[in-house]
């Protein structure tokens, strides 16, 4: 039933402060990937804080390893089914939520910007109101004139759009439907300490998807779908196996179209060199990226940031991605890696390639990809903005290594 989860899931709230912030995220939390890591490491912050407590609502009740990340006195779960904008359900839900909780503050993702929640928030009290755009785009936006007029008038009561890359803070702008000054970037957070036992995590990785030895892997974390450019990667793989015998590609999740995947790996004569691991709880825990020798997201679509990338970063692994949306601003070309046109096969197999057959140029980057994670993708310090952002900690509490930087290049935020 949609609603509050029954005693036993959600942890009750006896004693707890009165200051409440809510988040609606417009997913279903059956893995511990990035937003629940986030959500996460939110809740450690807060906790610490004090004053303050938090109500997490999602499409569906969480999977048990996410139940247990977010397992606090001062954490209550809800479910809302029905996010769409055209929910009246949804919308009644929500006002229940909110009348329960009296949030002083809202923040909704995943679910676009063009909502009821502001207004209804607005309604019932809350003092701010921010959207977390962390969406990717299939095309840029092209709204009408009236309809920017009335998405101005649906996100008046928004105080802020926090995007979660320079491009998405540059396709919200150009959509009109927020005043461009109340559009500000925090990068999404990894965990840097997820890498500390990767020589362990790789050996029991391949042993329990039996990978041949010698063999030298070729990752993708992704849902398997045409978004993600799977058939791009595979078809890459077999100019690549030509070229480096010993390469194996492994793909880490699950979709629609992974049957038709499976099918072109058999087709282009590489599935004894392709490893299928359906969908994980926790890829990085589970050993895929201390496995990896490279990493890769041949997305088609205009990635908002690519959690996976940064993850795969902070694993010091070089990344092979496609020139699109936010990725440039994580994979800087031959730096961190090397980026590539969209549709550009060979180039793709070209780059894997390279980083295959020379161990020192593969280290190299590695390196420059941690240390960058680490500057820029830490999710203790992007948590931290995030409740400078959300008021909720002012600037004279947070650590100056956390503080939002002047350059808009530079470390974890744009303003």
């Amino acid at each position: 039933m949609p609603g509050r989860m029954s005693p036993g899931v959600v942890n009750s709230n006896i004693g707890a402060p009165t200051r409440t912030l809510l988040f609606v995220f417009g997913i279903v939390p059956n893995k511990l990937g990035g937003l629940e890591l986030f959500a996460a490491e939110l809740s450690r912050q807060v906790r610490a804080l004090g004053g303050w407590r938090l109500v997490f609502c999602f499409e569906a009740k969480p999977a048990k390893v996410v139940l247990a990340a977010l397992d606090h006195p001062h954490v209550t779960l809800e479910v809302i089914e029905e996010q769409s904008a055209k929910s009246l359900r949804g919308a009644l839900q929500f006002v229940q939520i909110v009348r329960r909780h009296r949030p002083e503050v809202v923040v909704y993702a995943f679910n676009g910007v063009l909502r009821s929640y502001p207004w209804l928030s607005r309604l019932f009290s809350s003092a701010r109101v921010v959207y977390n755009d962390r969406c990717s785009r299939v095309t840029p936006c092209d709204a009408s004139f009236v309809k920017r007029v009335l998405a101005r008038a649906i996100t008046l009561p928004v105080d802020e759009v926090i995007g979660v890359s320079h491009y998405v803070r540059r396709a919200m702008q150009a959509s009109g439907f927020v005043a461009p000054a109340r559009v500000h970037v925090i990068y999404n957070g990894v965990d840097l300490h997820a890498s500390d036992d990767a020589l362990e995590q790789e050996r029991a990785f391949r042993a329990r998807y039996a990978i041949p030895e010698g063999r030298a892997l070729v990752l993708q974390v992704s849902w398997m779908t045409a978004e993600k450019g799977v058939d791009k990667l595979l078809q890459a793989a077999r100019r690549v196996i030509d070229r480096v015998p010993h390469a194996h590609f492994v793909l880490v999740g699950t979709g629609g179209a992974l049957p038709s995947y499976q099918d072109l790996a058999r087709r282009l004569e590489i599935a004894d060199h392709v490893t299928w691991t359906g969908a994980m709880e926790q890829p990085t825990a589970e050993g895929a990226f201390a496995a990896a020798s490279v990493c890769c997201l041949m997305s088609q679509w205009d990635e908002a940031f690519g959690v996976a990338i940064a993850e795969a970063m902070a694993f010091g692994k070089p990344v092979v991605a496609t020139r699109v949306g936010g990725i440039p601003e994580l994979v800087e070309d031959g730096r961190t890696g090397f980026v590539v046109g969209r549709d550009d096969v060979p180039a793709m197999a070209d780059r894997i390639v390279a980083l295959l057959e020379d161990g020192a140029l593969r280290a190299r980057l590695g390196r420059e990809a941690r240390r960058v994670a680490a500057q820029k993708f830490d999710l203790r310090k992007t948590v931290a903005l995030y409740l400078q952002h959300l008021a909720v900690v002012g600037e004279e509490r947070r650590h100056p290594a956390e503080a939002a930087p002047d350059d808009a290049d530079t470390d974890l935020a744009a303003e």
